[in-house]
């Protein structure tokens, strides 16, 4: 046998040995990783109002239960106060993820938390308001009747509008991002300070103004 083909045939024995080195070390790695983390479900009051505070991460799901659930993260520290209802108002802090579980809601606020989500939530109107951090609202897999959004992003904050149906949009947008994928029957708003509006096509009626160094297309 060759001195070449002699090499080759090593040096492939050791990219398979390697590889398998690898692939069982990240298994290794990844069931440790799930192995730290447990859950606690906290039933709360009623409430209608979110605020997601500075560096929560908060996934806000429709459902007719009424709770909050906590991912615990061994040797991740738990943050004195996790969460709180004040009069209609859940307040989510940052620290720790959570999990928002109720069966209406009437307003979100966003204050510089690190991520919000709302799924599955078709009220006749709701209202959003973001200052800095970033969002999602997505009713993928639900069929609503057509509802309302009033919508006002600063300060950064960046949010992602999909998958649902919508009756009008009201959008204040200042020093913010906003990406529309989803079926809007009328947009109306502002945009001003380097804000960006992306999808605006998705409006059959579209009242947009905007100053000379903020933007909105389609795609």
């Amino acid at each position: 046998m060759k001195t070449s083909l002699k090499i080759s045939i090593v040096f492939a024995i050791f990219l398979v040995v390697s590889t398998l080195f690898l692939f069982t070390d990240a298994i290794k790695h990844n069931k440790e990783e799930i192995a730290k983390i447990s859950f606690k479900e906290y039933t709360l009051p009623s409430f209608k109002v979110i605020v997601a505070e500075k560096g929560s991460d908060v996934n806000i799901v429709r459902s007719d239960s009424t709770l909050i659930k906590i991912e615990y993260v061994k040797g991740k520290k738990v943050p004195a106060k996790l969460y709180e209802v004040i009069d209609d108002t859940l307040h989510v802090y940052g620290g720790l993820r959570s999990f928002v579980k109720c069966d209406n809601i009437t307003s979100v606020i966003g204050k510089h938390q690190w991520w919000f989500g709302i799924f599955k939530f078709a009220p006749k109107l709701i209202k959003l308001r973001l200052t800095g951090g970033t969002a999602t609202y997505s009713n993928l897999g639900i069929e609503e009747k057509p509802f309302d959004i009033d919508l006002a992003v600063y300060d950064s904050a960046t949010i992602d509008v999909k998958k649902m149906n919508l009756k009008n949009l009201n959008v204040t947008v200042d020093s913010g991002h906003v990406n529309l994928d989803c079926h809007i029957q009328n947009i109306t708003g502002n945009i001003k300070g380097h804000s960006s509006l992306k999808g605006i096509q998705s409006g059959q009626n579209i009242t947009v103004r905007r100053d000379t160094t903020s933007n909105f297309w389609g795609q």
